[in-house]
């Protein structure tokens, strides 16, 4: 598991972790990921970005991600598919978002994801990131 605490100024201290169930598949087997967001202390309110890195050649399982945002409440709005990584517009409650979709190697790799990072909209300084996980 992979987390982030990052405390920026007196305003705001964001905790960030990003989980990958297993570090080796064979393509084609699901991967698993959790991500939990939170403002420390609910300090500040409002829109998150939450990115989560990708590894290269990995298809995200959108019904996954559509029962995330079902599932979810208020706390997980809408997400958007790039190609490195996925960005999850979060309204997080206190105590935290946590949430979890799947992804599927197309072809067999040993690669890093894209770095996984946490804002806060209305001020993209205050911010968490969580290093490149490495699957194979």
């Amino acid at each position: 598991m992979t987390t982030s605490s990052v405390r920026s100024g007196n305003v705001e201290s964001l905790r960030y972790s990003v989980q990958f169930d297993r570090p080796t598949a064979s393509p084609g087997d699901s991967i698993r990921c959790t991500v939990h967001a939170e403002r420390v202390g609910f300090h500040g309110y409002g829109m998150m970005l939450a990115e989560v890195g990708l590894p290269p050649g990995a298809d995200v399982d959108r019904a996954s991600l559509d029962s995330a945002v079902a599932d979810s409440g208020w706390d997980l709005q809408s997400y958007e598919v790039q190609p490195d990584r996925v960005v999850f517009y979060l309204w997080p409650h206190a105590g935290g978002t946590t949430f979890s979709f799947s992804l599927k190697a197309r072809f067999p790799m040993t690669a890093q994801s894209s770095e996984s990072i946490l804002y806060d909209y209305y001020n993209p300084e205050a911010r968490a990131s969580v290093p490149p996980a490495r699957l194979q």
